[in-house]
């Protein structure tokens, strides 16, 4: 897995996680915020809020605002990520 998360410029496997909940959250049809992505990665949302940074430069998340908490952003994947997950398969650990 961290041979797969470098190839695509991840900084390191958490990286690769956090899409992976995305992923998760997004098929069971839920928006997660930064804390909660923070949450499930049992990171600070500081660390959270830089990592959604970097793969929104990567392109493989948008940040768009929290319809009623305007400190809040929801994280969702993009089209590259979907892309990029069926030439790699899912994550080892992902639920199904």
């Amino acid at each position: 897995m961290d041979r797969i998360a470098q190839a695509e410029g991840f900084a390191n496997r958490n990286d690769y996680q956090a899409l992976a909940i995305l992923r998760w959250a997004q098929h069971e049809g839920h928006q997660l915020t930064v804390t909660d992505l923070a949450a499930a990665l049992g990171d600070t949302t500081a660390t959270t809020a830089n990592r959604t940074i970097r793969l929104q430069d990567l392109g493989y998340v948008e940040r768009s605002p929290h319809p009623t908490d305007r400190r809040s952003v929801h994280i969702t994947i993009t089209k590259k990520r979907r892309r990029q997950r069926r030439t790699h398969g899912p994550h080892p650990n992902q639920p199904t």
